[in-house]
């Protein structure tokens, strides 16, 4: 259907945008849907953080059952944008992770005549 790739088209152009850091086109992105652009966006997000090769691009989407001539769409987004991408996705903001973690345990032990705390 040329409407859908119209809008998968879109959909690319937007989540590029959102990626290089630009400003989005609100009406755009409500008249294309919220959830054609999180996905696309998740693709190339994913893909430029991956630095993900042509070749493996490829073979990934075919794997989720992707049609041909939308690969090549998400292929030539990604062409046309990586490095500014790139640039775009390193300096965005991130989730929070744990980097470390060290556990300590305390250990009360207790009785009617005594009480006292053993520490490590």
């Amino acid at each position: 259907e040329e409407g859908g790739r119209d809008k998968l088209r879109a959909a690319l152009g937007l989540a590029v945008q959102d990626l290089e850091g630009k400003e989005l086109d609100e009406p755009a992105l409500l008249e294309i849907g919220t959830p054609l652009f999180a996905g696309a966006r998740a693709v190339l997000s994913a893909a430029v953080r991956a630095n993900a090769q042509e070749s493996d691009l490829v073979r990934d989407l075919g794997s989720l059952r992707i049609q041909e001539e939308h690969v090549q769409d998400i292929l030539l987004a990604m062409s046309r944008g990586k490095e500014r991408m790139t640039k775009g996705v390193q300096s965005g903001l991130r989730f929070p992770a744990v980097d470390d973690v060290r556990w300590r345990v305390d250990v009360t032990i207790s009785t009617t005549a005594l009480s006292r705390v053993l520490r490590p």
